[in-house]
C-alpha cells in the first residue's frame, strides 16, 4: 500500500507540474498529436486556447489522482472509487474539449 501511494503521489505531482507547464505557454511538444502536425495543420489550432486547455486539463487529472490518494489513505473506498470515476471522466471531457475548442 505505501509504494501504490507513493505512485500515485508522484503522478500527482507529475499532472501538477505538467500543469503549471502548460500555463505557462510551454510543453507543445509534449502533446501527442500537435506534435506530430505538419506546419499547415498547425495554423488552423488556436496554440493559446490548446495551452489553456491542456493546463486546466492536468490540474484536473492531478485533482482527481488526489482525491483517489486521500482514499486510499484514509480506507475509504468509496473516495477511491470517486477518484478513479472523475479521473476516467476529467480525460473524456479533456479529450473533446481539446478535439472541439481549439480550433481558430
Amino acid at each position: 500500500m505505501v509504494a501504490a501511494c507513493i505512485v500515485f503521489g508522484a503522478v500527482a505531482l507529475l499532472f501538477l507540474a505538467l500543469g503549471v507547464g502548460f500555463s505557462r505557454g510551454k510543453g507543445q511538444g509534449l502533446i501527442a498529436g500537435y506534435n506530430t502536425m505538419s506546419a499547415r495543420e498547425r495554423e488552423k489550432v488556436d496554440e493559446k486556447k490548446l495551452m489553456r486547455v491542456m493546463s486546466g486539463g492536468m490540474f484536473s487529472l492531478a485533482g482527481c489522482t488526489a482525491v483517489s490518494l486521500v482514499g486510499m489513505l484514509t480506507g475509504i473506498r468509496p473516495l477511491l472509487y470517486a477518484g478513479f470515476i472523475l479521473f476516467i471522466a476529467a480525460i473524456v471531457v479533456l479529450v473533446i474539449r481539446v478535439n472541439i475548442g481549439t480550433k481558430k
